[in-house]
């Protein structure tokens, strides 16, 4: 009877190891999917940097002419608290449409922008929705926020795998110049 014992106990301390080892397993899985995720998650977050960086700063530095601080476009301010840099989408939204520029060809028309980016695995299509805040700042070193226009804008981008529990997301930041286009 004893035996039986110490056999049933063997057999409960091998099973708990077991145990032990396929959950330590299952989480290593788990935390290389979210490193592969939030990589892709990144890499399509510069992809947007990169495309944003071809566009003018201004619909005014299009044609290439110097321009005054008035004839800048207006932006609604960056919160002072980066948690909150996405809540403002409808109010932001709200601005851009009553202004007359409806093309896609300058920083501001990236302000309050959701989109949708797919990027195909070996196994799977990822979904990403990337959301875009656009806004003033008064320099370079500390990204002060600004509520007039200068010639400074940061860009930021959110982008979050779609699917995916819990969710990942990324957020990316860029600094854009009106350079020698601005004259003051």
């Amino acid at each position: 009877m004893p035996q039986s014992k110490l056999a049933l106990f063997a057999i409960g301390i091998v099973m708990l190891l077991s145990l032990q080892q396929a959950r330590h397993a299952m989480r290593t899985q788990t935390e290389k999917v979210d490193i592969e995720v939030t990589a892709m998650a990144t890499q399509v977050g510069i992809d947007r940097l990169n495309e944003m960086r071809l566009l003018a700063f201004d619909e005014t530095t299009k044609d290439g002419r110097i321009m005054s601080a008035s004839e800048l476009s207006s932006l609604l301010p960056l919160p002072s608290d980066p948690e909150h840099l996405f809540d403002s989408f409808p109010e932001r939204q709200a601005a851009h449409s009553a202004g007359p520029d409806v093309e896609a060809d300058d920083l501001d028309d990236f302000d309050a922008v959701t989109n949708t980016v797919s990027r195909t695995t070996r196994l799977d299509t990822l979904h990403f929705s990337v959301d875009s805040v656009v806004g003033y700042v008064l320099d370079t070193s500390l990204g002060t926020t600004s509520t007039v226009p200068t010639g400074f804008k940061k860009v930021f981008i959110r982008v979050t795998a779609l699917g995916i529990q819990p969710a990942v997301s990324v957020t990316l930041s860029q600094l854009y110049s009106c350079g020698t286009r601005c004259a003051w």
